[in-house]
């Protein structure tokens, strides 16, 4: 079994991903994947903005529901993701980051 560090839990369908984000960027797209991903985002961290677009983002992204678990105020945060690892390391893997 492959271990990934950014995975924080799995159940069967769904992925607990440890996420940290850099507000307040030119625009918003993943620039690593380690033992967290990192995601700018273009909103500022104001009034959940950052976290809105963020849930947005992961949503478009993986074609499923995303909640943020915790993390709320700040850049580190855990989001879980409505489908399977496999769908997620597929996406992942599409875009050259695992």
């Amino acid at each position: 079994m492959d271990s990934y560090g950014f995975i924080a839990s799995e159940d069967k369908n769904s992925v607990v991903m440890k996420v940290k984000i850099v507000p307040n960027s030119k625009k918003d797209l993943i620039v690593e994947v380690n033992e967290y991903v990192k995601i700018k985002i273009s909103e500022k961290p104001v009034a959940g903005k950052a976290n809105r677009r963020l849930i947005d983002f992961l949503e478009d992204l993986f074609g499923c529901k995303a909640e943020l678990i915790s993390g709320h105020k700040s850049r580190n945060k855990l989001v879980k993701i409505f489908c399977s690892k496999e769908k997620v390391l597929k996406k992942l893997k599409e875009l050259g980051y695992v």
